[in-house]
């Protein structure tokens, strides 16, 4: 049902009781162009979301490439009817301003902006791992024990204020993709 590494109690219940999904296919097996495809329901190269093997196959910090403004994503439709939307986790799609969630039609954003377990290559410095409120760096380094936690929680606070209302959440968790 679950992990065979973790234990997943509450994840196998649900397996148990209610539908198996056994069957998926994605866009790509990295994390930025799939993520890209999730988010506008396009292929990444059709939004230049794909990313070359000699480009580490994802977005690198401080890279000048994202999700472009123009692309439309899901959170963008969903607000034309009255969604309140909200990005909890790991964005990946550009950390520069112009591709921050808040440009893409999430109203709200409480993450980070890229792995959380990517190091520098070829002796760049990268900056310290953020955690980001909307388009503020709220915490550097983010602390990377407590993130999954703290997603958490947010997801909850969101989903109890809006729970009268259509809302759409995204909620990327970041472990355990990570290496940590």
């Amino acid at each position: 049902n679950g992990s065979t590494l973790h234990r997943t109690p509450h994840i196998d219940r649900l397996a148990k009781e209610g539908t198996k999904l056994t069957s998926f296919y994605v866009a790509s097996g990295v994390c930025s162009p799939s993520r890209a495809a999730i988010l506008t329901g396009c292929y990444p190269r059709r939004v230049n979301m794909d990313v070359p093997d000699n480009a580490g196959r994802v977005l690198q910090p401080v890279s000048p490439k994202g999700l472009h403004p123009d692309e439309v994503t899901i959170a963008e439709i969903l607000k034309t009817r009255d969604y309140a939307t909200t990005i909890i986790g790991k964005w990946h799609q550009g950390d520069q301003p112009e591709f921050l969630p808040t440009r893409q039609g999430f109203d709200s954003y409480y993450g980070i902006p890229y792995s959380d377990d990517m190091t520098a290559r070829e002796g760049k410095p990268w900056p310290a791992l953020p955690l980001m409120r909307d388009e503020v760096v709220v915490e550097a380094p983010a602390d990377r024990d407590t993130l999954t936690l703290r997603y958490t929680q947010e997801a909850q606070q969101f989903i109890t204020r809006h729970k009268d209302q259509p809302f759409f959440l995204y909620l990327p968790h970041a472990m355990p993709g990570s290496t940590r």
